[in-house]
């Protein structure tokens, strides 16, 4: 306490004296460029005690709220102007506190940098991060080139695209605008367009049906595609397509066809792709036909093909062609029947040129093939089936196996009756057949009475009667029937013609048919008895009609008996 005393008489005085406290050290900030930044700190003494004061700035950019003070604690606003500065500067000063206890200088420091948005893709800052943005969300690239902060932040140093944008945003389609300008630039690439399929070709039936043409685009970006027809048969399922609608690059285009507005013939419509850059134009032809006509020319075309077969079948059996000859006529029947579509007929016909060619191991391996439908085929063809059987059995030497297939092919004809074919088979499967020729002329006529004018049965009564001459006991209508085919067609041998010439001369009443067989006969073989069987049989019928005299003529010149 004496030291004390003694300070205080010597002149000597100590104590606290009160200071001024900046909740900032420095200000330090990043402004960006044309933008103003605003922040604040707060001045109070370290006693609590009031203060009195002037706040100015050493740089006119750097600006407070107030400019003189008076309290305890001070909160002071300053804001930074930071339009017409390039970005890159940095700008350097202080703010002066001056105060009733002191003076204290608060520093600042701001950095000017590029102008920005805040985007899902961060910061951005030039027009190659904004098509960036544009390629992975093209939505929210459309809303930031709508706003007011596209033109700050992308174009101020960019003076020409600035006015190519301002004409732009004028535009009606601003998806278009903002895909214009990014193209513009070299930002990116126009969306090209193509299709699959060049021209499209249908045949038209009754019922209308839909078709896809697939799309496809090349390069991101927005595109709008305004799908057109010319006709009314061609009915588009939407109008346009946008970006959107592509599945990765890939749309399909869906349309439906409708025979409703066409005519018989050709008829003709196009699609038209239309874009911006592009105009792409799909003819489409639609042939419309009659297709009961056409089904009616189908059975018309396979009936002659059919025919066809028969003729050169016969022709072989007859020995007028040689095995050569009727192998190639058979290729032939095969590719003219495979061009309507009778497609099992056609691998059944292969089969049996494998047969005739000798070509056995070929023949097993097409019918193994079609016998992977053979539960199909014999439900719903058994005509077809029977001769799949058939031609099995050709290439198979057991017994046993062939029995099997003529059970299965009688099981067949027992519900089918009236068809012929399985009969035919069974005449060259069967064994008793071969035996007994009596029995196979007979179940022949029995065919005939129930409605076959096949030639190829007619043809086998003719090898029958050539076989045998005494089965001919009757000239029935059977009988009439295959004889004037056999005569016909040369098939029927002399001991055959002479046991028709002398039924001829047993006649008692005139047959017009029986005529007919006489005079084709004698054209082929001038003998004294055919000519006196047509003499007996126009006097018989009393025919003095002028036609038939020069029978007569040739009668008495031959010196006939009648």
């Amino acid at each position: 306490m004496k030291e004390k005393i003694e300070q205080l008489a010597n002149g000597i005085f100590e104590y606290d004296r009160p200071y001024l406290i900046i909740s900032e050290e420095i200000i330090d900030i990043i402004v960006e460029s044309g933008k103003t930044y605003k922040g604040n700190f707060t001045i109070c003494c370290s006693d609590n005690t009031e203060l009195k004061g002037l706040i100015y700035s050493s740089n006119r950019l750097m600006t407070c709220n107030i400019t003189t003070f008076i309290g305890t604690e001070i909160e002071v606003e300053y804001e930074f102007l930071g339009n017409n500065i390039e970005s890159g500067v940095t700008i350097e000063g202080a703010i002066q506190v001056v105060s009733n206890y002191e003076e204290v200088e608060l520093p600042f420091k701001v950095k000017i940098e590029s102008p920005y948005c805040l985007t899902s893709l961060g910061k951005m800052k030039d027009l190659f991060q904004f098509a960036n943005l544009a390629q992975a969300d093209w939505t929210e690239a459309l809303s930031l080139f709508q706003s007011k902060d596209f033109e700050r932040v992308f174009l101020h140093n960019e003076p020409k695209v600035k006015v190519i944008y301002e004409k732009l945003k004028k535009s009606r389609n601003i998806n278009q605008a903002l895909e214009e300008l990014l193209i513009t630039i070299h930002k990116k690439s126009k969306v090209n367009v193509f299709v699959d399929k060049k021209n499209l070709e249908y045949n038209i039936k009754d019922d209308m049906f839909m078709e896809k043409l697939i799309v496809n685009k090349e390069n991101w970006g927005y595109v709008e595609i305004r799908i057109s027809s010319d006709t009314q048969f061609i009915k588009l399922e939407r109008k346009k397509i946008l970006a959107d609608n592509f599945i990765g690059s890939t749309y399909q285009l869906e349309y439906v066809i409708d025979p409703k507005y066409m005519r018989l013939g050709n008829n003709y419509g196009n699609i038209t792709l239309k874009t911006v850059y592009q105009t792409i134009v799909i003819p489409i032809i639609c042939k419309k036909t009659n297709f009961q006509y056409k089904r009616d020319e189908t059975r018309k075309e396979l009936k002659k093909s059919n025919k066809a077969f028969l003729e050169n079948y016969l022709q072989f059996r007859t020995g007028k062609i040689n095995v050569e000859k009727y192998k190639n006529l058979t290729v032939d029947s095969i590719y003219y029947a495979k061009a309507y579509g009778h497609t099992i007929f056609c691998d059944l016909m292969q089969v049996h040129h494998y047969i005739i060619s000798g070509k056995i191991e070929d023949a097993t391996i097409l019918l193994e093939k079609i016998s992977e439908n053979e539960k199909e085929l014999k439900s719903e063809k058994p005509e077809l089936y029977a001769a799949f059987l058939y031609l099995n059995a050709l290439i198979n030497n057991d017994k046993v196996y062939i029995g099997e297939i003529i059970k299965k092919i009688k099981k067949i004809y027992e519900k089918e009756i009236s068809n012929w074919k399985y009969l035919w088979f069974l005449l060259y499967l069967d064994e008793k057949y071969e035996k007994n020729i009596q029995l196979k002329f007979k179940h022949i006529q029995e065919q005939f009475k129930l409605g076959c004018t096949s030639p190829i049965m007619y043809f086998e009564a003719c090898m029958l009667i050539n076989q045998d001459a005494s089965l001919l006991i009757e000239l029935g209508k059977f009988e009439l029937q295959f004889i004037s085919f056999g005569i016909k067609n040369n098939y029927i041998q002399k001991e055959a013609r002479e046991q028709i010439t002398y039924l001829v001369s047993r006649m008692k009443y005139f047959n017009h048919l029986v005529y007919r067989i006489l005079e084709k006969m004698y054209e082929q073989n001038q003998t004294k008895d055919i000519l006196s069987a047509i003499c007996s049989l126009l006097i018989k019928g009393n025919q003095v009609n002028k036609k038939y005299f020069k029978w007569f003529r040739l009668g008495v010149l031959e010196q006939l008996r009648i």
